[in-house]
């Protein structure tokens, strides 16, 4: 990369960016779960999903803890007829606090149902035992989609059971908040006669916990390394000197990373260390991206430059501001505007 970067006639520059983050957000999150007639269940959940993918994480965790087809799952956000109680979303909550909700309803809808796996396997309640969607009773077995509908039949339901009773909610507490983290390194080229910034490769190993859809995960690193950059290099507010007015009000003016910016990135996890403060193990992940892309992108600019004198420029790093700093040898402050500070 140094060579292509040199061979271009610019200056090659490379850093590491270690982070650490932390989850935040309600402690508290609400999962209800419906099962109905026609085979359908639904999952209702206080989280809000902006882009997230809840509707396909949430069920999915819902599904494989019950041992469901996941297409049988229909998903219900924010609505307060349905939710009681939710947090919505923020601080990287949405799997720590919501994903653990609905594991947590999924773990007390089974110990509910084992009376009526037992009555269909005419066995005792502490007999059964449940596992990849199935109650097993010494030989005999039953599914859990058999069980939920004798949930709805009042002729196949223990003493004291109504139909309906696999119905149920619960609530989520989270008690001591995760620590997400991870390393970002980014590789640019700086034409010193521009002061254009190209990537050439970007690169992230996140600590995430438990990965419960890589894909999903994939797509929250990619975004908040997105909305890294754009601060770095782009993102700005200007006001009017004269006047006070706002001139960057509006994305016609206020500057956004466009795809054609923003480089391929080859993304990892470790999974070795799922945090124990919550059932599912994971740490969240939706704010890691913008925490370690920012210090990354910066260092590796301040990295190819260091040979003409520059050691820190505010960002954004505009190409105006990056080739002023090289014409004034890292001068990063001409006017001493800064005092001592700079």
């Amino acid at each position: 990369l140094k060579a292509k970067a040199e061979a271009a006639g610019k200056k090659y520059g490379f850093a590491i960016a270690p982070y650490l983050e932390c989850t935040g957000g309600g402690p508290k999150e609400h999962a209800g779960v419906t099962f109905n007639k026609d085979g359908s269940v639904e999952l209702a959940v206080g989280t809000s999903s902006t882009g997230m993918g809840h509707e396909t994480s949430l069920a999915q965790i819902l599904a494989a803890a019950l041992g469901l087809e996941m297409g049988r799952v229909k998903f219900v956000q924010s609505d307060t007829t349905a939710t009681p109680l939710g947090g919505g979303h923020g601080g990287s909550r949405g799997m720590e606090v919501g994903g653990n909700a609905v594991k947590q309803a999924a773990d007390e809808i089974i110990e509910l149902a084992k009376p009526i796996a037992a009555r269909l396997l005419q066995s005792e309640t502490e007999e059964v035992d449940f596992e990849d969607g199935t109650f097993k009773a010494g030989a005999s077995s039953v599914s859990m989609s058999d069980v939920i509908e004798a949930s709805q039949d009042a002729d196949k339901l223990p003493e004291g059971m109504e139909p309906g009773c696999l119905n149920h909610s619960s609530v989520f507490e989270r008690g001591i908040i995760s620590i997400p983290n991870g390393v970002h390194a980014a590789a640019v080229a700086v034409d010193t006669d521009t002061g254009t910034v190209e990537f050439l490769g970007y690169w992230v190993m996140d600590d995430f916990g438990t990965i419960i859809n890589p894909m999903l995960a994939d797509g929250q690193v990619m975004g908040g390394v997105a909305q890294g950059i754009g601060q770095a290099f782009l993102e700005n507010i200007v006001y009017d000197a004269d006047t006070g007015q706002l001139v960057t009000g509006s994305l016609m003016d206020y500057g956004l990373p466009h795809a054609d910016e923003i480089p391929n990135m080859e993304i990892g996890y470790y999974e070795g260390e799922p945090t124990k403060k919550n059932p599912l193990g994971v740490k969240g992940a939706g704010e890691a991206g913008c925490v370690g892309a920012c210090p990354a992108v910066v260092n590796a600019v301040l990295d190819a430059l260091k040979d003409d004198g520059v050691t820190h420029i505010d960002m954004p790093l505009t190409p105006q501001k990056v080739w002023k700093a090289i014409r004034d040898k890292g001068a990063h402050d001409p006017k001493a505007l800064l005092g001592d500070a700079a």
